[in-house]
């Protein structure tokens, strides 16, 4: 397990910010930590890198603890084996792309493990035709996989990336994606990845630890909390929607379709390149949801799941009313998001409990909305 256990009050003037952050994640795989712009996501990365040194701290990483405030044990930051990859590249200038990559390898103490490797690490990033190449001749894209390669080539026990697409336009956004799907495939590491876009986490991500004001406010799998909680006023990119983890069962190749199961229910999509039994994620935004109390008849719209309506968040300064429904069982909860009108609701008489058909109007499987699980 990855545990951390961070307190600590800034005060700048008469401000005062608290971090009280509490989290214990698998050592293994992506965790996101997602939040709004000043909600601490890179003040708790700077704790766990040992850039800051809080009131009180535990940063354990499997049976390795690196910091213990109660009991006195503070490993330094360069001892820690932390890789950190930061919003810009901060490569060295000076030095060629082979030069930046070997010089991650100083602070590698080990010898080489088969999967970070200076040939593994090139090979995976696609950085073999940039070696001899200045810094200064890369793109945004290739800066920063430049960038990840060093910190990988250090032979870290933990992999921080503080918004390592923020800097990146959208082609660019694009062209590294695929090359950090490969790292949550191919490395035996916990990454922490923060970000406020919920398109790159739900890409990317195993795991989703929601911070606001300094506290983690919820944790758990991407579909899981995706599927609990609204979170599109702690995003930037307006990309919001439950992620819903979904098995290939069988293609229909007459109509140019893909049918899924997605907790035991059925989802039609668009075809897929996928063999029946593949694991894929899909997104469903809550706009894209409509109810009913009866099962509709003669619809051009495919995908009709039954469910149940386990809340409704409302607001009277808003048109709409989010509705959370549970395709799931009672014993295995599964949530979709429906936003609907107020009116609507009104005329529907909605209550928490009631027996719902949801009817999904698309399904979003484009390259950016779509990631293998």
């Amino acid at each position: 397990m990855l545990t951390i256990e961070a307190g600590h009050r800034f005060i700048d003037g008469t401000n005062v910010f608290r971090v009280d952050a509490s989290l214990s994640a698998p050592d293994t795989g992506v965790t996101a930590i997602f939040g709004r712009s000043g909600a601490g996501k890179t003040t708790l990365l700077k704790i766990v890198a040992g850039l800051l040194r809080p009131d009180f701290v535990k940063i354990q990483v499997g049976s390795t603890v690196l910091c213990d405030t109660q009991n006195g044990a503070w490993v330094p930051p360069e001892q820690r084996r932390i890789g950190y990859v930061f919003q810009d590249t901060r490569l060295f200038p000076h030095l060629s792309v082979k030069g930046n990559l070997m010089f991650g390898r100083r602070f590698n103490p080990l010898p080489d493990s088969p999967d970070l490797s200076f040939d593994a690490i090139v090979n995976l990033l696609d950085l073999e035709r940039l070696l001899d190449r200045s810094i200064h001749n890369l793109s945004g894209g290739e800066g920063q996989r430049v960038a990840i390669g060093r910190a990988l080539l250090a032979n870290p026990r933990l992999l921080l990336m503080d918004e390592p697409l923020a800097a990146l336009d959208a082609d660019r956004k694009s062209e590294i994606l695929p090359y950090l799907e490969g790292l949550r495939h191919s490395l035996n590491l916990p990454i922490l990845y923060v970000s406020h876009s919920l398109s790159e986490i739900r890409r990317l991500a195993n795991w989703l630890a929601v911070l606001d004001e300094g506290q983690i406010k919820a944790f758990g799998s991407v579909e899981e909390i995706t599927g609990q909680m609204d979170l599109s006023p702690l995003t930037d990119d307006g990309d919001t929607g439950t992620v819903l983890a979904a098995t290939v069962t069988e293609h229909v190749n007459a109509h140019g379709l893909t049918k899924l199961s997605a907790a035991g229910q059925p989802l039609l999509v668009t075809q897929l390149d996928l063999p029946p039994g593949a694991h894929v994620r899909v997104q469903v935004r809550p706009q894209d949801v409509s109810l009913a109390l009866e099962r509709p008849e003669n619809l051009s719209i495919l995908n009709i799941i039954q469910g149940s309506i386990n809340s409704i968040l409302e607001s009277p300064r808003r048109p709409v009313v989010d509705v959370q429904v549970n395709i799931g069982s009672s014993k295995r909860p599964v949530h979709l998001w429906a936003r609907i009108t107020r009116l609507a609701a009104e005329r529907l008489s909605l209550q928490e409990g009631m027996p719902v058909f949801a009817l999904i109007k698309a399904v979003s499987l484009d390259k950016d909305r779509v990631g293998l699980s």
